[in-house]
């Protein structure tokens, strides 16, 4: 992700479900660097390494729910 210069799975995933439901500034061509990083922040996203200058996450399963709730219930 050149927005933010981050990547994990999960924390991508999440972002997709919250422009869903309209609950990001981001939309399918242009990443919300800030909202992207607000989800790696909540879902306890570590760094597994990096490549090619982006930085690599690990997102363990048991944060999901509640990120979705905190970030996606307004």
């Amino acid at each position: 992700m050149s927005a933010t210069g981050h990547y994990a799975c999960a924390v991508t995933a999440l972002l997709a479900c919250a422009v869903y439901y309209n609950a990001s500034n981001s939309s399918n061509y242009q990443i919300n660097a800030e909202d992207y990083m607000s989800i790696w922040d909540l879902t306890r996203t570590t760094v597994s390494g990096q490549r090619d200058g982006i930085v690599l996450g690990t997102t363990q399963v048991g944060y999901y729910r509640t990120t979705i709730c905190r970030f996606l219930c307004w």
